[in-house]
């Protein structure tokens, strides 16, 4: 586990009364949270082999809910060891070994599964190189970096272009828009929330394809969207695309 926050991820689900009241709980008993990291390559070897040995659909969600698991395991292993103050001289091996070998296990284990073994084997070692990457830096006296750029960059008071679709259709219009951009609008609230519409973009660059047609786009702003107070999801949404195509 890491000596300060600066070198924890920042976990949203870390700050939930489930985890305070499990983590607690979990230091109060004998348990260590090296033995917690342990407990994560257990549930990622049953995830594995049912990914692996038990194709159906019983299999792929036993292998599911070993990915959570996992990830429980790796959320509350670093909270007894620094809220409950249980961490040890040996707290950063078992923190890093066990997600390498679990993050191995899980990913080569899905390229085996869709039937291309290689593809399985590159993304784990990636995975590997990714986190030896961010390691070698805090070795180096450097603070781990968890930066997201989307967030980096709505801090920094840039801006952004957001396709709240998701996905991209052979329509004029688009269809119901994702959730991100409600979570987006709330936690930066001073950011302008302008519609846009392409017009004519899904022929000029049809889905699929690798070079542009030569065909006359347009694209028109609105106005500012209005923020509203207490504001349910599905409303904002909604009002937001119906701000957008409103002038398509």
């Amino acid at each position: 586990m890491a000596d300060s926050d600066l070198n924890r991820r920042p976990t949203a689900a870390r700050g939930s009364g489930l985890a305070q009241h499990s983590a607690a709980a979990l230091a109060r008993t004998a348990i260590t949270p090296n033995q917690i990291s342990m407990a994560s390559i257990v549930f990622a070897g049953i995830g594995t082999a049912a990914l692996v040995w038990w194709p159906t659909w019983e299999g792929l969600v036993l292998c599911a809910v070993c990915v959570q698991l996992r990830l429980l395991c790796n959320l509350l292993d670093g909270m007894v060891a620094v809220e409950g103050g249980k961490g040890s001289i040996f707290s950063r091996i078992y923190n890093e070994f066990p997600d390498r070998l679990t993050d191995t296990l899980f990913i080569v284990a899905l390229g085996y599964a869709c039937g291309m073994p290689w593809l399985g084997w590159l993304g784990a070692l990636l995975a590997v190189a990714t986190a030896y990457v961010r390691v070698f830096g805090g070795s180096l006296g450097l603070a781990q970096d968890f930066r997201r750029p989307l967030i980096e960059a709505l801090h920094r008071g840039e801006s952004l272009t957001i396709f709240p679709e998701g996905t991209r259709r052979a329509q004029a219009l688009p269809s119901a828009f994702k959730s991100g951009l409600f979570h987006l609008a709330t936690r930066f609230t001073d950011a302008e929330l302008i519609p846009v519409y392409l017009d004519n973009l899904y022929r000029s660059m049809p889905k699929g394809t690798w070079l542009p047609v030569p065909l006359t786009c347009s694209v028109r702003f609105g106005a500012p969207l209005e923020r509203r107070a207490d504001e349910a999801k599905d409303v904002f949404l909604e009002r937001a695309r119906t701000a957008t195509v409103e002038f398509a």
